[in-house]
């Protein structure tokens, strides 16, 4: 703002002084929310996962202050400028990181390319709720030598040596203070390379999880342990699946069955034995030792059925928001994140003239901007045809860097409709009779979504599963992956194709209790209805996140 030259004495002007005080988040009278920066206003896509210390600023106030190119939205990294510290924002809740190896450990969990910056006074006005230790990561007391691995946000998982935290994690040992570790749950008995996430198995070494199919994995010996999906997320995913045998460090090929592993003879003799099958995993040293030595492979065997692999979907967290470049002077805060990126310098834009009024009849492009927000079920793709727009528009339009990473309760801002829309004129437009079907592209492409299988897609196509795969030259059927872009033939069946594209049902309402299974958490849970987790525990009476029970049903606050 402009500063004035007058002085105006304050017993004058302070029985109209505001009663509120900006902190930082703000929202005009239409209820768009923003949260003042150094740089001008950034707009905040849901405040609701933010704080409820929002002032309402007349619209001639806000115009006076510049609009930020980005959006805020959580979960987020944000900092302060000259702070050492940063923090973690999910659901309303903060937590401090003291580390720019921590800080990069959640950059990278969410995908985010930078920290943002905030003023520290917004920063405040959100809910802290103690240090930030990132899910997947490696911790330690200060006085002590016993490792952990960070299981959610809430957890601790204790490990049996240093070897298994090295198969577990690929991450560096982060040391705290016997207090601060105290305040995560302890997690005990994971002694397996097996691990459960969403209820799917997988083999855990290295950092990697390796898809396994069922059947497969009950020949590995261990129980499946079940860890929190912001953990799976954390770990890298192998692109391929792997079979029933397993290469030890010293490069000894072994076939396991049954839970012991038997030596197999040479390259040749594991090429009989494998088939067309997956192939091996490269165990380490901790692995290896869990997995008893018994003679020798046959030369031939019947392996077991790769039916239902899992395809690796972990509902992982991933930062929706974009970040704005940093200016100059944010550069010093910056540079420890990334490069800071120049702002150009805006031009200004002429005062817009009044549009001449349309002629009736004539065509006219819809400027008007509507908002959605995501409902259970909803993708990119089913949202962009409710609102006759492209998904690749919408995409674009909310800065969206994975379409696949869209949550309940995430604000999306529609833009004007890809076709002109028509002025109205006086006399109401006959009944249009119908038109032609349209003639079917040669093909068309479709982003695999959870669940999805080739058989599924191709129904919903009406083409066949193997058509697909030849299609598109895959080799496994079983092995797609959520995310993956695939070209359907879909000449095949115009019809088919004319159903898969019109707009998707409405939304089911969001279920309003859940019991908590399996590795659940309260944070876990508060991120899977886009609620916050000091809301939920408020509402079922938890005094202790903690301390939550398998089969426990809890209410979900609106």
């Amino acid at each position: 703002f402009k500063a004035s030259t007058a002085t105006v004495a304050l017993e004058a002007i302070a029985p109209t002084l505001h009663q509120e005080i900006v902190r930082g988040f703000v929202k005009d009278p239409a209820g768009n929310h923003f949260v003042i920066t150094a740089q001008g206003k950034l707009k905040v896509d849901d405040p609701q996962n933010w704080t409820d210390q929002v002032v309402l600023l007349p619209d001639a106030m806000l115009s006076a202050i510049p609009t930020v190119e980005g959006a805020l939205a959580s979960p987020a990294v944000v900092t302060s400028e000259g702070n050492r510290l940063s923090y973690f924002v999910q659901a309303g809740e903060r937590r401090i990181s003291t580390t720019a190896a921590m800080t990069n450990e959640f950059l990278g969990l969410i995908s985010q390319p930078r920290t943002v910056l905030l003023p520290q006074s917004a920063i405040n006005t959100v809910a802290n709720v103690g240090v930030a230790m990132a899910p997947g990561t490696i911790v330690k007391a200060n006085n002590s030598a016993i490792l952990f691995l960070v299981d959610d946000l809430n957890r601790k998982v204790r490990l049996a040596s240093s070897g298994q935290a090295k198969s577990v994690s690929d991450s560096r040992t982060y040391t705290f203070t016997a207090a601060e570790l105290a305040k995560l749950e302890t997690r005990n008995g994971f002694t397996s390379f097996k691990v459960q996430c969403n209820a799917e198995t997988y083999l855990l070494d290295g950092g990697t999880l390796y898809p396994v199919a069922p059947e497969v994995a009950s020949h590995f010996p261990g129980t499946p342990y079940p860890l929190a999906t912001s953990t799976c997320a954390s770990f890298n995913l192998s692109d391929r699946a792997v079979g029933q045998f397993v290469r030890d460090s010293s490069g000894r090929l072994f076939f396991v069955e049954n839970g012991v592993r038997k030596r197999i003879s040479n390259w040749t003799h594991f090429g009989n034995l494998r088939g067309d099958g997956p192939g091996f995993l490269q165990a380490s040293a901790w692995v290896s030792s869990l997995i008893p030595v018994s003679g020798r492979a046959p030369a031939s065997v019947q392996l077991a059925s790769l039916e239902n692999t899992p395809t690796g979907n972990f509902g992982e967290l991933s930062f929706v928001g974009s970040v704005p470049a940093p200016t100059q002077n944010q550069g010093a805060v910056a540079a420890t994140r990334s490069p800071a990126v120049p702002t150009p310098t805006p031009t200004p834009s002429p005062s817009p003239s009044p549009s001449p009024t349309p002629a009736p009849g004539s065509a006219t492009t819809v400027s008007e901007v509507q908002e959605y927000r995501v409902a259970s079920g909803d993708s990119l793709n089913s949202i962009a045809a409710r609102f006759g727009v492209t998904a690749a528009r919408l995409q674009q339009f909310n800065s969206i860097s994975n379409p696949n990473m869209i949550r309940v309760g995430q604000l999306i801002r529609i833009p004007a409709s890809d076709s002109p829309a028509t002025a109205p004129t006086s006399e109401p437009a006959p009944e249009p009779s119908p038109a032609p079907a349209p003639e079917p592209a040669p093909e068309v492409e479709y982003r695999i979504q959870s669940g999805d299988t080739l058989l599924r897609i191709g129904a919903k196509f009406g083409v066949s599963a193997s058509l697909i795969q030849s299609h598109n030259g895959i080799t496994n059927p079983r092995l797609i992956r959520v995310g993956q872009l695939i070209k359907i033939p879909t000449s095949a069946s115009s019809a088919a194709v004319t159903e898969a594209a019109a707009p998707a049902p409405a939304p089911e309402p969001e279920p309003k209790t859940y019991r908590v299974a399996s590795g659940d958490s309260l944070w876990g849970i508060a991120r899977k209805f886009g609620v916050s987790s000091s809301a939920l525990a408020a509402l079922n009476g938890i005094t202790n996140a903690n301390l939550i029970r398998i089969g426990q049903l809890l209410q979900i606050p609106n």
